[in-house]
């Protein structure tokens, strides 16, 4: 399938090159130097855009998000001769389809253009959604929307403000981690870390820059449902297998996903009867559905996440040895936002830029003191919180840049100890007294739970009871998952 490809590049020998060898394959050829005269080509209806990161003037992520304002369904491929999980990110995060690190053979190059061309094709001309297509050979990290249900879903095609965004050396080390598992696709993954770190981010740079990348990629959150509910999830069910599964039986996840990647988030929830029929699937590659009799085989790679110490669950019982041992083939951990503190401006000025576009704001920036304060904070919450902080300032800012009056930065302190503040203890019972601290470690936490009971040293489903038995308000803070 030929098609009508505009190159776009500052470098006269690569021009050449890509006109020379795409116009032999049968395509009609464009070529620009600028981004500047590649937005003035777009009269001519090109299919397919191939761009340069890295340009003088306007560079290619500002050229492709013009482009695709200009013209939505024109396809971008992102090129550049320095290849970085967080250069990928924001490409797909402006729009392009996938992303090309140089030098790369001819071959990955046509494919590319064709699964460009044959989804433009098939959908009316209509380009593919960014990140949702990214070819075989392509060096590329999908930027996508957190969504899929409580239990779990496929990734959604949406471009969302959700990125791997650092230049610390430990997270050096974990972009170099996801590029030696592009190498392999099957290797199971446990990634460890706090809440709100980015542990579902890289769990999906893992599958986005594997040969699976094609596949569904399944998220699915091990604390949102009970364990009956998890397993027919998963597995599946057959028809009659329990009360309301009387007319029909259902696929589970692992089915759904064959071939692709299941990332089970919050795996130390996991019960031990559900976390021996997980085993089977690690060292069979088959399960049952539920109420079923025949072994259903699937290939499926593994990547779970816990913000525990699973360690510590093995040695409490709360968690089966062997099933750790099998979880834990490549581990991961993610930093906290404390521990990599050059990272903290960096990833507050991503979020500036996105959100001044959301809202259609123009802040320039964060005034000198404001700068401090970000990196002094200490950051319970993580990312998760950085993102939540910038995006209120953004909101309530009437000035050209961030000020203290609406940076609205919690205290640096533990939850469980509250500055100035403390338990009276005359004339109170242990159970007004444990209400008390619980109700004030949830309001800290902004009652994230799973955090909650990690700083109370209880489990989760013991503070759910607490929370029924003490009557506390149960609303949830929105947070959504970074």
């Amino acid at each position: 399938m030929n098609g009508i490809i505009l190159v776009v590049d500052d470098e006269n020998g690569i021009r050449w090159a890509l006109k020379h060898k795409l116009t032999k394959g049968g395509h009609q050829v464009l070529t620009a130097e600028t981004g500047e005269e590649g937005l003035k080509k777009l009269d001519a209806n090109p299919d397919v855009v191939l761009v340069d990161v890295k340009m003088p003037g306007m560079d290619g992520f500002s050229f492709i998000r013009e482009a695709r304002r200009i013209k939505p369904s024109v396809s971008c491929i992102a090129m550049t001769g320095c290849g970085t999980v967080d250069s990928a990110a924001r490409a797909m995060q402006v729009g392009a389809t996938c992303f090309m690190e140089k030098p790369f053979r001819l071959d990955e190059l046509e494919t590319a253009i064709q699964k460009a061309l044959r989804q433009r094709r098939l959908t009316g001309e209509a380009a593919p959604q960014p990140g949702t297509a990214i070819p075989s050979g392509a060096r590329s990290l999908e930027d996508l929307a957190a969504g899929g249900s409580a239990a779990g879903g496929a990734a959604g095609s949406e471009a969302s403000s959700e990125a791997i965004i650092g230049k610390s050396a430990k997270m050096k080390e974990i972009y170099a981690l996801i590029r030696r598992l592009s190498r392999s696709s099957t290797s199971t993954v446990l990634i460890t870390g706090e809440s709100g770190t980015g542990k579902e981010l890289v769990a999906r740079a893992i599958h986005y820059t594997s040969s699976r990348r094609d596949k569904r990629f399944t998220e699915v959150n091990c604390a949102a449902l009970t364990e009956t509910l998890l397993e027919a999830e998963l597995f599946g069910y057959e028809k009659g297998a329990f009360t309301g599964a009387a007319t029909t039986g259902k696929i589970g996840l692992f089915e759904a996903t064959d071939g692709g990647t299941i990332f089970l988030d919050e795996i130390g929830e996991m019960g031990l009867s559900l976390q021996a029929k997980l085993l089977r699937v690690l060292q069979e590659r088959s399960f049952r559905k539920v109420g079923g009799i025949e072994n259903i085989s699937v290939d499926v790679r593994i990547i779970a996440s816990t913000n525990c110490d699973l360690e510590e669950n093995v040695r409490c019982g709360r968690f089966r040895q062997d099933l750790f041992y099998r979880l834990n083939v490549v581990p991961i951990h993610v930093p906290p936002l404390r521990e990599r503190k050059d990272d903290i401006l960096l990833i507050a000025n991503y979020y500036l830029r996105h959100y001044n576009e959301r809202f259609g704001t123009s802040i320039a920036g964060f005034l000198p003191e404001v700068e401090s304060a970000l990196k002094a904070c200490h950051w319970p919450g993580n990312v998760r919180e950085l993102r939540n902080v910038v995006e209120r300032a953004v909101l309530m800012e009437t000035g050209d840049r961030i000020t203290e009056k609406f940076l609205m930065l919690r205290n640096d302190r533990t939850a469980a100890e509250p500055a100035g503040e403390s338990l009276p203890l005359a004339g109170r019972s242990l159970a007004a007294m444990e209400k008390q601290l619980i109700k004030r470690v949830l309001n800290d936490t902004l009652w994230q739970r799973t955090d909650a009971a990690r700083i109370l040293g209880i489990h989760r489903t013991t503070l759910a009871a607490k929370i029924k038995e003490y009557g506390l308000d149960t609303r949830v803070v929105e947070n959504a998952s970074i």
